[in-house]
Parts: C-alpha cells; structure tokens; sequence
C-alpha cells in the first residue's frame, strides 16, 4: 500500500498554479474542530467494535511489565525510514511528534510537542509553538534547532519522500517557534505530521552516530515515554520507561515485543498466557481465540474501504453505460458481500471515506439494493448477454467478495467471467493497466482523510496513471468538489466538498463503495487503556495491567 502513500501525496503537486501560496504570513486560524468532525469521530467510534464489557477488571493489578506479541519485526529505529506497523509501532513508544492523534478519533488532533499552532492567511505555513521542559532520553533538553533538524532529516527518509514533494521550508522562527510551510495550501499535512515517522530527536545525537558510524537503525534518543534498551533480531524487543517524560511517567515500566512469524505459534503463546497483547491473529484462529477464557479480541476498523470498479476507459463494458452501473448498484447486497466474502467481520460503509478518517458522514446512504430494479435498468441498455470480464486478486480479502458480487450481478442478468488471479499479476495486468471491465479492491488512505482516499480514484487528472483512476472516473463537477476538499483549510467547508463527491459518485455509479474490514488485535482482560487504531500507532503511556 506504500505505492498509494505516494500517489497520494504525489497527486497534491496537481493544478499547482491554481493554488499556489502567495506568502502571507498574517496568522489566521488555528486547530480548534468544526463540529464535522466531532460528529464523525463518534460515528467512527460507534463503527469500531468494543471489547466485551464484562472483559474490563475491576481495578488495576499493579503490574508494570508489559509482553507484546508481534508476527512481523520491525525493520529500523529512525523515523523516516521504517515501512512496516511494527516499527512504527515501536517509534511511538520512543519519539513523540509535534501534534498527535486522539485515540478513536484520528481525524482530531490534539497537542504534542507543539502546544498551540497557527495557519498563514493563505494555508501554506503552519507555525508552531514549542512546548517548554521536553527532555531527550539522554537527558539534555529539546531547543527549536533539534525539531527543525529532526523534521528535515525525516522528510529524506524513504517513507516520506512523497509529502517532502510539498515542503516549501522548515524553519526556526524563534526559540519557541518553528514554521513548517508548504507549496500549497494543504489542510491534511497537519495529520501527516502526525505520523511516527515525523519523530523528533536530538540533533546532537544524530551528528555524533553519523561521526561515529552508529547504527541509527539500533539506537536513538528520542522524546517518548520509553527508552530502547535491548534487541535481540528474531528474538525480542525491549523498552524501559522514561521517567523524566513531559507527559509523567507512564504506568507500565518495561515493554518486550516477541517476534514471532509463524501465526499460530503466537496465537498459541498468547492463549497460553505468554503475552498481554498480540497483533497478527489470523481469522482462522479469531473464534478460538474468542473463547478462551481471560482474552479480548479487538475487531479492528482497516485503514481502507472496499470497492467494485466499473470500467469506463475505451474498449471496456461500462463506457458510455451509465445505466449499466447503475444496476450493478443496485445489485449489491452489501450485508450479503460482507457476510460471504468477509464472514461478517467487516461493516458495512457505503460512504466513499473511510470510517476512521476526516470527512466520513455515516448519515449518507447510498443506491439501495433492488434486483428488480437491477433487471429492468440492465435490459433498458439493450444487453444482449457479452461477457463481462471481472478479474480479482487471489487473496481471501479479495477474491471472496469477488464470488459474492459476481453471484450478484448474474442474478440481475449480466454475464459474468470472473477470473481470479495471482496478486502480482493482478497487480499489474488490472491495478495497473485496467484490463478488466470490473474489479474490486480498496482505498488506502495511510493518513486519516478524505483527500487520501478520493483523489486517486476520482479526479480526471489521475485518469491511466497506474494504481490510480484507471476507469475513467470523474467529471468537471466532481474535479471542483475535490479540489476544493484540498486546498480549503476549513473543515465544514471540507466536510461539504466530500460529501459532493460522494453524491457524483453514486449518480455517475463510477465505484461502488462497500465495507471496511477489520484487523484483530488481542488483548488480556487485564490491559486498560486500550483503543483500537488501524494504523497501529499506539502509545503505551496510555495503558495500565
């Protein structure tokens, strides 16, 4: 899903000219939440499935050494550079950002090692205050030079090599100031400055492991709430808390993750009691899991949105067939999809933005399910019974909605050859040159906002770049409405914009959006504090045993 991140970020250098900063630097408005996006963070987190509530213990044990099972390791230390959710996972723990994430509610952010920020009159700059007192795990204390260091070192890791396409300039405007300024007005850097991989560290303590030839990969001195201090590759990870952090010392003193690769090895060690938490359960354990006695299975929200793609580029079934989408809509029985092709682990989200991200609206309802509707649409359009080509991904994720909807669709009368392939293949035969009059698979937005999620899919100026809008999506009316979705820094007028993509969308029957699947985590009935995020940036300051 990398390859997303970077069309995403990518696609923002789109329509420059349109939106260019003119270099106002009046102070304009700051962070404080439309009501939007107060209502879709409790929408997001009705969506997410709860722990059973007799699972919560009465009271803490007092425990204060936390075992963590983990079936992928983490690759580096160093923010910037780490692609997989374990490292970041463990980057949480170390480095602190300067805004960050509320748990169940990623699209609201609230203070880090920034105390307050403001936007420029144009939306290019955002200058931040710095908070006082922050010390490094070595102990010296943090100064404006290390987080103007720390964030343009970030910006040239591989992970964020994309969103450093929009920097303008990182700069010191005072000891307690920094002003981070983009090329354009870009409302949702503000949530990836919220990644891990945006850590702040100690200047000094780079130049010295540079001078040195440090392994950075295996050493830092970050701002977090725990310190590294021991890993063994294959084996284990372990922390130990920082008790000088900003934020109080946290609860729980020691962290050990245990790598595991072999799925139903730490599945066993979990239900055995080894650990207090596991990420990596796979499905075909999730029901034992359940029901072992003590253990809480976290159903959790996927950071992307399934979808059905109805070709319309030349030479494919759907071109100049907007009747012919609109009864594959109304063909699609999206609890049925769910239940067949996910075993009912996901929910059902018609809505184009994912759950969990800036500009949900779970009010919105879309094309209803109606066969007989489905039929008489499809025989308006003079079919006569071509084969239309539906090709998917052999993974399970995929190619089991994949039958249910092609069962769908052939209940409403059109021929369907589903074809499924293996997933590289796929990938480039159908992700990345559109050889397919149907596909489906699902967004990604690595950052939690609309604009990561659309853009892609829906803009003209993505159509025939690959991974992107290979269907021919979009029109005049929809381009506006995204664009003004990315260059407003005003959230209701943001949340408005998505919600006319969404109705383009669904009058047009480009996508048919479906459901959001769910990870699992696993916790013992003894952790607190725990709250399920997709992207797995969790902070275990915020638990107790």
């Amino acid at each position: 899903m990398k390859k997303q991140l970077s069309l995403v970020l990518a696609a923002v250098m789109v329509a420059a000219s349109l939106v260019a900063c003119g270099g106002s630097s009046q102070p304009a408005a700051t962070t404080a939440a439309a009501a939007p996006a107060e209502t879709q963070a409790a929408a997001a987190a009705e969506t997410q499935a709860a722990a059973p509530a007799e699972a919560a213990p009465a009271a803490s044990t007092g425990k204060t050494d936390l075992t963590i099972i983990n079936t992928v390791e983490p690759q580096t230390l160093l923010p910037g550079s780490e692609n997989l959710s374990a490292g970041h996972l463990i980057q949480c723990q170390l480095y602190d950002t300067l805004v960050m994430e509320t748990p169940g509610a990623r699209s609201t952010l609230v203070p880090g090692l920034a105390t307050e920020w403001e936007y420029s009159e144009d939306g290019c700059t955002i200058t931040f205050t710095l908070r006082e007192g922050v010390k490094f795990h070595d102990g010296t204390e943090m100064t404006a030079d290390d987080v103007v260091f720390s964030l343009k070192k970030d910006a040239e890791g591989s992970y964020n090599a994309d969103a450093a396409k929009l920097l303008a300039s990182i700069e010191k405007v005072d000891d307690k100031h920094i002003a981070v300024s983009t090329n354009y007005a870009y409302k949702p850097f503000l949530q990836v400055l919220a990644m891990p991989s945006f850590g702040i560290y100690s200047q000094k303590w780079y130049e010295e492991c540079e001078a040195s030839g440090t392994n950075m990969a295996r050493s830092e001195n970050g701002t977090g709430a725990y310190k590294f201090a021991e890993w063994q590759s294959g084996d284990y990870l372990k922390l130990e808390a920082f008790d000088d952090y900003w934020g109080g010392a946290p609860m729980i003193k020691n962290v050990t993750m245990k790598i595991m690769t072999d799925g139903q090895t730490a599945a066993l060690s979990m239900q055995s009691g080894e650990a207090d938490v596991f990420f990596g359960l796979d499905s075909a354990d999730y029901d034992t899991m359940k029901a072992t006695p003590h253990m809480v299975v976290w159903d959790v929200l996927s950071n992307g949105t399934h979808f059905l793609a109805l070709n319309s580029t030349d030479g494919h079934f759907f071109k100049d067939n907007k009747d012919a989408r609109k009864a594959v809509q109304h063909s699609l029985n999206r609890e049925e999809i769910n239940l067949g092709g996910l075993d009912g682990t996901g929910h059902v989200t018609p809505y184009p933005v994912n759950p969990d991200h800036f500009g949900y609206d779970p009010d919105w309802q879309p094309t209803p399910f109606d066969l007989d509707k489905a039929k008489e649409l499809l025989a308006g359009t003079g079919y006569s019974g071509e084969t239309v080509i539906y090709k998917s991904a052999n993974s399970s994720w995929y190619q089991n909605p994949a039958q249910v909807m092609a069962e769908e669709m052939r209940k409403a009368g059109f021929n369907i050859d589903l074809q499924i392939m293996e997933r590289g293949a796929w990938e480039d035969d159908v992700d990345a040159k559109g050889n397919s009059d149907i596909w489906n698979y699902m967004t990604w937005g690595q950052f939690p906002d609309a604009d990561a999620d659309l853009y892609i899919y829906l803009h003209t100026s993505q159509r025939g770049i690959e991974y992107a809008n290979m269907i021919d999506a979009g029109n005049d009316e929809c381009d506006a409405a995204l664009d003004g979705g990315r260059y407003s820094v005003d959230d209701e007028e943001r949340f408005n914009y998505y919600k006319q993509v969404a109705d383009i969308n669904e009058e047009e029957g480009w996508y048919a959006f479906l459901m959001t699947g769910c990870n699992f985590a696993v916790t013992t009935d003894e952790v607190q504090g725990f709250v399920p995020h997709p992207a797995v940036f969790y902070h275990i300051k915020d638990w107790s045993l």
